[in-house]
């Protein structure tokens, strides 16, 4: 009789050359952790510098059940175990940790020699709930050895009590491995010998940076497995190159990798499936997002998550893509479920030409996708790019059992349903790019039985079942291709249309917006050519003012001087209108605070011209005998009359041209559409000698002619007519477009405030839980403090500030995050004084050192609000503390004073007097002129005082804003 022996590179060919890749080690030794009832999939990569690590180490880690020496020796060791296919073996409850039953992902027996593929030189640390610590040590490099037998080969292993002992029975264990070199089978392996032992040299001690990890993990836990991997391959190494400044083919090389890797083990458990999510979430709590994790450390000290820098795709990213399908194969093969097909939702049923040759069982398919060019797509351009961007990564079609990934599906080189090499075929009709769509095949271990592992985990045995499935999806994919997705669906058809307004809209929107800009441009450049003028023209109204002056003052009144003085002011009164800058209607300036501020501050210039004129107008009718001021009239009246008719006469002129040019371009276009239908009279096409079938053919070309100009006529000529109708002197559509042009651009404004809003939601959002958490031990604190500060007026004034502060503090989190439950506060009195006070305890030391007065009226002094302390205080020193940076750059003369204009309170400085777009835009939100600032004080202010009933705005009317500087007006709302 004969008896088989094995090899021990045997080991070698189940465990590293029967892994496909980095990931499926990963997840085979993560999958066994689940199996075991663990929860938390942890995996490390240590750089070289990492504190006191030497050499680059990887480690990996669960919290599942563990193992005890029997259990190492009878089933780790033992290969090919039946004891997770066997159902039968039940795990004990008290292994479950409470937890439900679960389908165990394993069952080869080999999942564990994943091992051997992260490296060579391993210590795995082992442990139950209340059971010593189990120590298996192994350099896997001996395997190598092809004159070894497996029963040659000692796997030391030992169990220790406190972790304290681990360095030093890790290296009892490299002691104990020696004794493998005694057999003869290494004569001829000297050289592989000389390495191994070189490896024991080098890799003496664990870190003590990785033995805390390890010691934190079982204190915390108190069960699991832990493998260190003290020489971890290349493909692990590299995942972190994406941080160092490689050679660009290097990065590049590098990145794809990179990519597949965290695509795999981000997408480990299924994302879309709401039962195993919620379960995950009862067992995990907040915990959920942070495993599987993938830590590196890196060699500066510093460490992030591998798998947390991109995040996988969502629930709600799938509902919000512009296609989508969600549904149900039976066991016949029919598909029940619905689609999304360009943002439309529908139901779609599918009957296969032939059912499967064999019953492969049911299958879940959802699956999301999106146009592959922005100009097709239905959604808008930044949310195509948020897919296109995460696509990048996490595209693919995934397969998964039980909710846990099949490797190597949703690779992009793994693309098992030909969608890439159909569609060089054919991309319109083969619509299905594995690059453009995330979703899964959800299949169960009882429910798809016949779909079964390769060994090496590279995907299913390509069995009957197999290809009934791939058969099945092919062809369903090519069916609702063609009849829903495809270049001839209905629904493309549609799309494309509205594409093709769309586009249309938006080029008309730039050239509007180009005529626009260049507008702008030209209204600056007249200011600044206006203004050399005006210079010339101000110095002839001053000489001219002079003159009228020193005729009175010589004659008492105008005489013979009268007519040329007259003369001379009718002329500056028109060069100083003609300088006026009328911007047309159609024009907008909305958004453009520079111009806007440059020509508010030429009209006002201009104005003030305009003023002295007057005066000097006046001055002059004033001192003119009457007979000299009634001849003065007929011949003003004469001038203006010649005037009024120039402007009429270039209108009608204006209006005869604009009409010839329309009515010459609309017989030119009517003229070319009847030539068409003219073509294909019976005399031109000779209808007698055409044959029945050309016959046809010309009746379906008069059809298409008839359609043709029948659309030109709806979106041309009509629309025209209909607009020309609605033209009177009464609307002025000028001013509509301008009305919507610059609401338009406000949006777009608040569009662009509200991501970045979205941005401080989202960092709120991640820091919630702490700030709860502090915010009521504070109050707490503040609660016992206030007690204490009843009996000491010392602590007293320590408390009330500081009590103030925190219901401020409180006031602006709720305002940003209105959800959130605010502690009781009660309305008081506070007067003048006590604002002025607060000003004095946070202001006063700043106030000194810049040389800042500041001054109050009595009356404000004795001003009372009846509101919430933490509201108006905080207003006033907001203000002031705006006020404090202004003033501090501004004139000689540093002052900020209150007081109180009836029933309205000035807070004014003398700092830079602010421009017509400061006084419009500083309450709005992230709007702000210092060059640090973030644009939120005023518009909490604001917000805060509305919500009391109380108003605040910004003014340069000179009988408030006296200091010549910034103005802010508090008062009530009006009613109030």
């Amino acid at each position: 009789m004969a008896n088989f022996r094995t090899k021990a590179r045997a080991i070698d060919l189940l465990g590293r050359n029967q892994i496909a890749d980095l990931p499926t080690a990963i997840t085979e030794l993560w999958k066994n952790g689940y199996d075991a009832y663990g929860d938390y999939l942890d995996a490390g990569l240590y750089r070289a510098g990492y504190k006191d690590v030497k050499y680059d180490m990887f480690t990996i880690s669960d919290d599942g059940f563990g193992m005890n020496e029997s259990d190492i020796i009878n089933k780790w060791i033992v290969i090919g175990t039946d004891n997770k296919k066997n159902s039968g073996n039940l795990i004990p409850l008290e292994d479950r940790f409470g937890k439900k039953e679960r389908v165990s992902l394993g069952e080869k027996g080999i999942g564990r020699l994943s091992v051997t593929y992260l490296g060579n030189h391993m210590l795995m640390v082992t442990k139950k709930v209340n059971q010593p610590y189990q120590l298996v040590f192994m350099n896997w490099k001996a395997l190598e050895n092809y004159e070894l037998y497996l029963d040659e080969v000692e796997i030391p292993t030992t169990e220790i009590v406190n972790l304290e002992e681990i360095n030093e029975k890790y290296q009892y264990l490299q002691e104990l491995y020696l004794e493998n070199f005694q057999s003869d089978s290494w004569q001829n392996f000297r050289e592989l010998k000389e390495d191994i032992l070189s490896e024991l040299a080098k890799y003496k001690n664990i870190p003590t940076a990785i033995m805390k990890k390890i010691q934190d993990h079982f204190m915390e836990k108190k069960h699991g497995t832990y493998f260190i991997i003290f020489d971890p391959i290349n493909e692990i190494v590299d995942l972190e190159k994406e941080q160092e400044s490689n050679l660009k083919e290097e990065q590049e090389d590098t990145s794809e990798q990179t990519r597949y890797v965290r695509s795999a083990l981000s997408g480990l458990f299924n994302p879309f499936d709401e039962k195993l999510l919620e379960e995950r979430k009862s067992i995990l709590g907040e915990d959920f997002s942070k495993t599987p994790s993938f830590i590196i450390y890196t060699s500066d000290g510093n460490e992030h998550d591998f798998l947390q820098l991109k995040d996988f795709f969502s629930e709600e990213e799938f509902a919000s893509c512009e296609h989508w399908i969600d549904g149900v194969f039976d066991d016949t093969g029919c598909f029940l479920g619905k689609i999304k097909v360009f943002g439309n939702v529908e139901e779609y049923n599918y009957i296969p030409r032939k059912r499967p040759k064999c019953n492969i069982g049911k299958l879940r398919l959802k699956l999301a996708f999106w146009e592959g060019s922005k100009a097709i797509t239905s959604m808008s351009e930044e949310k195509w790019r948020i897919y296109e961007s995460k696509g990048e990564v996490f595209s693919g079609l995934y397969v998964y059992r039980d909710g846990f990934r099949v490797l190597p599906y949703g690779r992009t080189d793994f693309d098992f349903l030909e969608f890439e090499k159909n569609r060089t075929k054919n991309a319109g009709v083969y619509y299905f790019s594995h690059r453009k769509m995330f979703g899964f095949i959800g299949i169960t271990k009882n429910g798809n039985s016949r779909l079964i592992d390769k060994s090496g985990r590279e995907g299913f045995v390509a069995n009957d079942a197999y290809r009934a499935m791939k058969m099945l999806l092919v062809e369903f994919f090519m069916k609702i291709a063609k009849e829903k997705y495809g270049t001839h669906s209905e629904q493309r058809k549609e799309q494309k249309e509205l594409n093709k307004k769309k586009r249309e809209r938006e080029d008309l929107i730039k050239q509007e917006k180009k005529r626009n800009y260049q507008a702008v441009v030209q209204i600056r450049k007249q200011i600044i050519d206006n203004r050399k003028v005006m210079v010339q023209k101000k110095n002839e109204i001053l000489i001219l003012k002079i003159e009228i002056d020193s005729i009175i003052q010589k004659k008492k009144n105008l005489n013979e001087e009268a007519r040329e003085v007259f003369s001379k002011l009718d002329s500056l009164k028109k060069d100083i209108n003609i300088l006026k800058i009328n911007v047309s209607p159609d024009i907008t300036l909305t958004g453009n605070d520079s111009i806007n501020d440059l020509l508010h501050d030429y009209e006002d210039e201009r104005n003030e011209l305009e003023k002295i004129l007057a005066d000097c107008d006046k001055k002059a009718n004033e001192h003119v005998y009457v007979n000299i001021l009634k001849n003065e009239y007929g011949n003003k009246y004469v001038q203006i009359k010649k005037e009024i008719e120039r402007m009429f006469d270039t209108i009608e002129k204006s209006i005869s041209e604009n009409f010839k040019e329309i009515t010459m371009q609309l017989n030119k276009k009517i003229l070319e559409s009847k030539r068409i239908i003219y073509r294909l009279s019976p005399v031109e096409v000779e209808i007698d000698v055409l044959s029945e079938e050309e016959t046809i053919k010309r009746m379906e070309e008069l059809d298409t002619v008839l359609n043709s100009i029948r659309q030109e006529y709806e979106n041309i000529y009509f629309p025209f007519v209909r607009q020309f109708e609605n033209i009177t002197l009464e609307k002025d559509f000028t001013k509509t477009l301008e009305a919507y042009k610059s609401k338009e651009i406000e949006l777009t404004k608040q569009i662009d405030s509200f991501y970045e809003l979205a941005q401080i939601g989202m960092s709120i959002e991640v820091i919630d839980h702490q700030f709860n958490v502090l915010y009521a031990q504070i109050a707490s604190a503040l609660s016992k403090l206030g007690t204490i500060a009843k009996k000491s007026s010392e602590i007293s004034e320590i408390y009330n500030p500081l009590k103030m502060s925190f219901q401020h503090l409180e006031s602006n989190h709720k305002m940003l995050m209105p959800m959130y439950r605010t502690t009781r506060r009660n309305k008081t009195n506070i007067s003048g004084k006590d604002i002025v006070k607060a000003i004095a305890n946070f202001y006063g030391n700043v106030l000194e050192k810049d040389g800042i007065e500041f001054g109050y009226s009595e009356v404000f002094a004795n001003y009372t609000f009846y509101s919430f302390e933490s509201i108006i205080i905080p207003v006033f020193l907001n203000v002031i503390n705006n006020a404090i940076y202004w003033v501090a750059y501004g004139k000689e003369r540093k002052r900020i004073e209150i007081k109180v204009k009836g029933k309205e309170i000035l807070i004014m400085n003398s700092g830079a007097k602010m421009s017509y777009t400061e006084l419009t835009r500083c309450f709005e939100i992230f709007y702000t002129k210092k060059t640090s600032g973030r644009g939120i004080g005023l518009y909490l202010a604001k917000k805060c005082l509305n919500s009391i009933d109380f108003d605040i705005y910004a003014t340069n009317d000179k009988e408030y804003n006296v200091l010549d500087g910034a103005c802010f007006v508090i008062c009530q709302h009006e009613g109030e």
